[in-house]
C-alpha cells in the first residue's frame, strides 16, 4: 500500500480551496478554506458617481475596488501558503486562473524552492471527484 504522507492536492478557485490530504491509497480527508474575495462587492454608501464615456462607465472607485480585491486575495493566498509549507509534493488544480496566480506566489517563496509543485486544469468538481482526481494524479506519479 502506497503512503502519501507529504503529498497534498488543492482544488482551488478565487473563492475557496479544498485541501485533499492523502494518507494512503484508501485513506484521505478533505478540508475547505474560504476566501473573502468577492468579484462584485457593493461598498456601503456607494452611489452611481461615474462618468459615461460612450457605452462605458468609469468611476472614481475603480482604484479602491481593485485594492480591496487584491487584499482579500492576498489574505486567502497567505493562509493557503502557510498551510502547504509542510508538504513536499503539492498538486494545484481547478477551473480558474487562481491556481496559476498561487503557483507564481509559491514559486517566488524561497521556502517552497525544494518542493515539487504541479498544476492541472480541472472543471468544477464534487468532493468525490476531487479525491478521485488527486488519487489518479499521484498514482500516475508513482508509476513514473
Amino acid at each position: 500500500m502506497k503512503h502519501f504522507p507529504n503529498h497534498i492536492a488543492v482544488w482551488m478557485d478565487h473563492h475557496q480551496a479544498h485541501l485533499i490530504y492523502l494518507k494512503t491509497k484508501d485513506e484521505y480527508s478533505i478540508e475547505s478554506l474560504e476566501s473573502t474575495y468577492d468579484a462584485r462587492p457593493r461598498i456601503d454608501g456607494e452611489e452611481a458617481t461615474g462618468v459615461i464615456i460612450g457605452k462605458y462607465r468609469a468611476t472614481n472607485n475603480e482604484y479602491k475596488k481593485h485594492n480591496i480585491e487584491n487584499n482579500h486575495l492576498q489574505e486567502f493566498y497567505d493562509a493557503l501558503r502557510k498551510t502547504l509549507q509542510k508538504y513536499d509534493e503539492i498538486l494545484l488544480f481547478g477551473p480558474t486562473t487562481a491556481k496559476v496566480e498561487f503557483f507564481n506566489i509559491l514559486f517566488d517563496d524561497k521556502s517552497f524552492s525544494g518542493k515539487r509543485i504541479s498544476m492541472e486544469s480541472a472543471d468544477k468538481m464534487t468532493a468525490p471527484q476531487m479525491i478521485a482526481f488527486a488519487k489518479s494524479f499521484y498514482s500516475e506519479e508513482v508509476k513514473k
